[in-house]
């Protein structure tokens, strides 16, 4: 295959990637593969377009041959770590990120899934620094902005969380998690009215979160507005049951004595 004809499917499948067109992407790096079976570059983004689509049985065998073609020894550890995540085996997952990242440590995507990962297994501190870390390689990336929005939130660190999530919001202003949390911390800072515009916004993107439904009834019970925080429990029991009874059960002890609902 001439350079510029893979240059040129390689251009489009990824202009089809970024835009969701994932189907369209997938033929485009199937172009590629079809006239070069070893060409890495297609073989993990075919993978990650399918993983996209949600085929994970499909990605994992192109990111299998990546591995063995391949002899970018970093590389192949981060792929290997998608691989292991995707089979849900987070420990391996985390170990091969480690070493990834041991031979090439300013790797922007190697940094966000440690992190990723780390935050699951409740280890909030490496992940916030390593969140940081990202964040200096792409300041304006709204994934790593939100996610220091939800750690800094955790931590109760609100004042770095509002700033952060203000400029993940300005990058995206349809984003229910970027909502939901700036929905905490305004509550955080006693502004219940900005708490409750923004929670009701990250319902409406997203009405299918019964948490973002109950921490929505705690807002309108807060109000007064007692009928319709009944209706944002009712939901939340109907999209899960166990959660709403999980929730009530963890908050009831606690809400005379803690200023922010617990979630």
């Amino acid at each position: 295959m001439k350079p510029e004809v893979t240059k040129y499917h390689y251009g489009l499948g990824e202009a089809y990637r970024i835009k969701g067109a994932y189907e369209e992407a997938a033929s485009s790096f199937e172009r590629i593969l079809m006239l070069d079976p070893d060409h890495g570059e297609a073989l993990c983004r075919l993978g990650d377009v399918h993983v996209a689509m949600g085929k994970t049985e499909k990605a994992i065998p192109y990111y299998e041959k990546f591995i063995r073609s391949s002899k970018n020894q970093a590389e192949s550890l981060f792929i290997q770590g998608r691989i292991h995540d995707l089979k849900g085996d987070m420990k391996e997952a985390v170990a091969s990120y480690r070493k990834s990242l041991s031979l090439r440590s300013g790797d922007f995507d190697t940094l966000v899934s440690l992190a990723s990962d780390l935050v699951k297994e409740g280890n909030v501190r490496e992940a916030t620094d390593l969140f940081l870390r990202a964040k200096k390689i792409r300041p304006y990336d709204e994934n790593v902005l939100v996610n220091l929005g939800k750690l800094y939130t955790t931590q109760k660190s609100y004042d770095r969380a509002l700033e952060v999530l203000s400029t993940a919001i300005k990058i995206d202003s349809f984003n229910p998690e970027t909502r939901f949390y700036l929905g905490k911390v305004y509550y955080s800072r006693g502004d219940l009215n900005r708490a409750i515009d923004h929670t009701e916004r990250a319902v409406e993107i997203d009405p299918a979160d019964p948490e973002k439904h109950f921490t929505l009834g705690l807002y309108y019970d807060k109000k007064g507005w007692h009928d319709m925080a009944v209706a944002e429990y009712e939901e939340a029991l109907y999209l899960d049951p166990q959660y709403l009874y999980n929730r009530l059960r963890e908050a009831e002890p606690d809400q005379k004595d803690e200023a922010e609902p617990k979630h």
